[in-house]
This record gives structure tokens, C-alpha cells and sequence, in this order.
């Protein structure tokens, strides 16, 4: 273990003596909320292999870290699907494969395969279509449809609750874990991670099994509009208070931003609004409307909390 994540080992078991009146004989885990002798490793807030994220990181268990891999590179392969040209695509064998492209010819699927120009592997790669040579014949050119097929979103909505929970958790350490929201989601975290199975593939089923039963949770914004006044809650430490049609306010939104979008994940402000909560969350929604919340932070709690006095509305999707 390296002194950085003794150091943070360290605060953190601090701060849960504070919290908690105890002092953890290894690590609690935010997640499982479990104390108990497993591999500590620098858990990243937002998986590193997604572009222009903070690589803010906090203790964290591998063996829970690791649960999430599965759908963290699920979400990075549609973040370059979005992103990537099929030129792109197919001139880069690892993102080929990781975006997995499918090609037609007349309407008819096309094969193909990467070949090594040269024996050597610092040699070039091309990705050859397989065309049956009487469609070709004497043609200079012909054109290939490039289909790109991905449903994303149980694979964003996973990784938006783990990087709500973390940023929460760099922010506010165990005073936001044994919250009534801090609870609530660590408990559904807490559940796909005892759910999970070794395999990728059932980690992705599992994924969409979650994202069906709690998809009201998370918001997505495709783009970020100019005049939005939030960086991203680990950013600048802005939470969003929800503010339902009739007035009340019933959720606190964390904003995690991925790239160039942001996904909003709403959670019940406190035991006493879960009913409102959920109702709310149901109903279809064509906007959110908030009010923006500063909070300024000592030692892991919050010292205030400086809400906007007008309220704001974000249109999404």
C-alpha cells in the first residue's frame, strides 16, 4: 500500500470515529458498509477510462471497484460510438472491437477481419470487407453501410449512482453515508454489487434489470446548455433542490458529468419526502426545476449551505 492511500485510509477511518464514536479496524466500505480485511485501492469517482473526468479517487475496496468495471467500459465504448468516425473506428483494432460495428452491402450483412500489412506487428492494420467478387467486379469504389447499434443507458445509469455516491463521499465522508440519502443508495449499490456475478455479461444483464426498476433516478442532459450554472457537484460542490410542480421540495439532485453531458441523480432529501419522492420521480418530466445550492465544507460536514433565491429550469430529453 502506498503512503497516498494509507494517508486517505487514515482520514477516513477519522472521520468515521467521528461519525460513528468507533475507530474501523480496517476500512468501511461506503458501498457494502462493511469493515472487513480485503485489497484497498485508489477508487476513482469517475472511471478513468472516460474522457475529460476529474481523477478524483477515495479509498475503496477492489474486490466492490471491480464490480463496476463491466459496465464502466460498456459506457466508455458508447461514449466513443458517439464520438468516433467509422473511420476511426476501424482503423483502431481495440476500439473496434470494443464498439462492435456491424456493415451491410445492399442491404445484405458484410463480414470482415483485421489484416497485418507486413509480419511484423509494428506493421499497420487495415479492416478488410469480405464482398462477393461478382458484386465487386472491376469497381474502383463501392459503399459500405456502417450500422452502430447500442442501448447505453442501463451502463450510464450504473455508473452515475456509484460517481453520485463517491462524489458524495470525497465530500462529505460518512456524515453523507449514514444519511437517509446516503443510505438509499448505498443500498441499491450495495445490492447490484451482492447481485453480481463474475462474468460481464450478467453484470450487463444485471445492469439492465436495475436501470428498468430505477432508470426515474437518474436524469440525463445530452448537452450542457451555456448558461448552466453547475460544473458538476464534486466540482463545485453545487447540489440541486428539486422543487416539485406544487411548490415542496422533494429530492436533492447530485450532478455527475461525463464528457460533454451531464446525468442527474435524484435522491430523497430525507425519510419524511421518500413518499413524495417517489411519486414525483414517476410522473413523465419534461424539465427540472431547482434551486442551486452552494454548500461549503470543513472537515468533511457541511459548514452552510447558500441556496439560490430565484428558481432555475433545465429542459432534457
Amino acid at each position: 500500500m502506498n503512503n497516498q492511500l494509507a494517508r486517505r485510509i487514515g482520514e477516513f477511518n477519522k472521520d468515521y470515529f467521528e461519525n460513528r464514536g468507533e475507530t474501523p479496524i480496517h476500512f468501511v466500505c461506503p458501498i457494502t458498509l462493511k469493515d472487513e480485511q480485503a485489497e484497498l485501492i485508489k477508487g476513482h469517482v469517475f472511471s478513468q477510462s472516460i474522457p475529460r473526468c476529474t481523477r478524483t479517487w477515495v479509498p475503496q475496496r477492489k474486490d466492490v471497484d471491480n464490480v463496476f468495471s463491466a459496465v464502466e467500459s460498456e459506457f466508455h465504448a458508447a461514449i466513443n460510438a458517439r464520438t468516433a468516425s467509422i473511420e476511426e473506428i476501424i482503423s483502431d483494432k481495440k476500439l473496434y472491437k470494443q464498439i462492435r460495428p456491424s456493415f451491410e452491402f445492399k442491404g445484405a450483412p458484410v463480414k470482415g477481419a483485421f489484416h497485418r500489412n507486413g509480419p511484423r506487428k509494428n506493421h499497420p492494420v487495415d479492416f478488410v470487407a469480405h464482398l462477393p467478387a461478382s458484386e465487386v467486379g472491376e469497381k474502383s469504389s463501392v459503399t459500405i453501410d456502417s450500422i452502430i447499434e447500442r442501448d447505453d443507458c442501463a451502463a450510464a445509469f450504473i455508473c452515475a449512482l456509484q460517481s453520485a455516491h463517491l462524489t458524495m463521499f470525497e465530500l462529505l465522508g460518512y456524515s453523507y453515508v449514514f444519511s437517509y440519502p446516503g443510505q438509499y443508495l448505498a443500498g441499491i449499490l450495495n445490492e447490484y454489487v451482492r447481485q453480481s456475478s463474475s462474468d460481464k455479461a450478467s453484470k450487463i444483464r444485471l445492469a439492465q434489470a436495475f436501470h428498468s426498476a430505477y432508470a426515474q433516478m437518474v436524469v440525463p442532459l445530452d448537452k450542457i446548455p451555456k448558461n448552466t450554472p453547475f460544473e458538476g457537484t464534486l466540482n463545485d460542490k453545487k447540489l440541486l433542490t428539486m422543487v416539485a410542480p406544487n411548490g415542496s421540495q422533494y429530492a436533492t439532485g447530485i450532478a455527475t458529468r461525463f464528457d460533454d453531458e451531464f446525468l442527474i441523480v435524484l435522491l430523497p432529501s430525507d425519510k419524511s419526502k421518500r413518499e413524495q419522492y417517489a411519486q414525483t420521480i414517476l410522473e413523465p418530466m419534461e424539465c427540472l426545476t431547482f434551486h442551486v445550492a452552494q454548500i461549503e465544507t470543513r472537515n468533511r460536514r457541511i459548514a452552510t449551505v447558500l441556496p439560490s433565491p430565484e428558481l432555475m429550469t433545465i429542459h432534457f430529453r
